[in-house]
């Protein structure tokens, strides 16, 4: 045949496709749903559920369990990705994605691998395996990557709402180790959340809920060095209170704060 036969052909197994339908359903007669023949019988399909699970091995049902249990994490953890687009974030999920896809299949080819044993196999020794351990590794890798985007998602989620938003600044810290590193918050209104997130704090352990937020916060840390004016015998104090703005008069916060004094001898020059 020529391609426009072909093409011809093939239009018109098309349009009798879909003519064929309304005037199937014209020229069928109503009958009410409770006069129409079931199309399956509920019960007997009941009990063969019943049946397959009571003699389903346990193997199997832990297999299809921890399918599900995988696809239901990715599902949540993709819908409780933030609006504004973090490139950690994202690559995080997409991993968790992959690995989890693969081991679904894997699951999905041993449950097919082991539904070809018989009963009477089972039993026996022989090599059959349940699980094959490239399915087990591929598991446990997914497990942690659920673990590491939860983490990645609960941090972000934190640190947008008291940066305000600012992704570069979230990106930076989510990416770094913040110990011993500085991150410039460029835009005032991730520096205005900052303060304004270290003034809640300190009226929290102060007991004070109610205060005005266009109040400068106090610091937190304060510390004081001291130097003597012996020449012949030169030393400093230093003084660090932590914590204790606010509870001058009392609070909520049981530590109140705590106070470190250091003594050094200077070595005359």
């Amino acid at each position: 045949k020529s391609p426009e036969e072909e093409m011809a052909e093939a239009i018109f197994v098309l349009n009798a496709t879909r003519t064929f339908w309304p005037e199937t359903w014209d020229e069928a007669e109503p009958i009410p749903a409770t006069e129409q023949k079931p199309l399956f019988d509920a019960y007997s399909t009941v009990e063969m559920l019943l049946q397959s699970l009571e003699s389903m091995h346990p193997s199997i049902l832990l297999n299809q369990i921890l399918a599900v249990n995988l696809s239901i994490a990715n599902f949540v953890l993709k819908s409780s990705m933030p609006s504004c687009r973090i490139n950690i974030i994202d690559d995080a999920i997409d991993r968790m994605e992959r690995t989890i896809n693969n081991a679904v299949s894997l699951l999905s080819n041993d449950v097919a691998n082991n539904s070809k044993i018989s009963k009477e196999d089972i039993g026996k020794n022989n090599p059959f395996k349940f699980i094959s351990t490239e399915t087990i590794n591929i598991c446990e890798k997914a497990c942690t990557y659920i673990g590491d985007a939860e983490i990645l998602l609960s941090r972000a989620t934190s640190l947008l709402s008291k940066f305000s938003g600012d992704v570069d600044v979230v990106e930076k810290i989510l990416r770094k180790n913040t110990e011993n590193c500085t991150f410039e918050a460029q835009s005032a209104t991730s520096r205005s959340g900052i303060l304004n997130s270290i003034y809640s704090q300190q009226q929290r352990n102060s007991g004070k809920i109610m205060g005005g937020m266009n109040d400068m916060p106090a610091p937190s840390v304060r510390e004081y060095i001291i130097h003597n004016r012996d020449e012949n015998s030169p030393c400093q104090l230093t003084v660090c209170i932590g914590g204790t703005h606010g509870l001058e008069q009392g609070g909520t916060n049981s530590t109140k704060g705590g106070l470190v004094l250091a003594l050094n001898k200077c070595v005359k020059g």
